[in-house]
């Protein structure tokens, strides 16, 4: 298991929905707002599919959905070390 950070609007943070169904993706905690963007919060999520030299990253995954299965991350660009 692979833990990073993530920053996520805060209009996304009241619809978990968007990575609830996500298999083996996980929000662990709201950790605070990111500074110097408004609107925004820094969260810990764990990814089990996530290479370990993203832990402790700032990385914004993507999340996508498909019509033969459940949705899934397919991509974790680094935002910041």
């Amino acid at each position: 298991m692979t833990t990073y950070r993530v920053p996520v609007a805060d209009g996304m943070l009241t619809r978990a929905d968007a990575w609830l169904g996500v298999p083996r993706f996980a929000l662990l905690s709201v950790d605070g707002p990111w500074q110097g963007h408004p609107g925004v919060m820094i969260c810990t999520f764990s990814d089990d599919d996530a290479p370990a030299e993203l832990e402790g990253k700032l990385v914004d995954p993507t999340i996508s959905s498909f019509t033969d299965g459940p949705p899934r991350v397919t991509a974790r660009p680094v935002v910041a070390e």
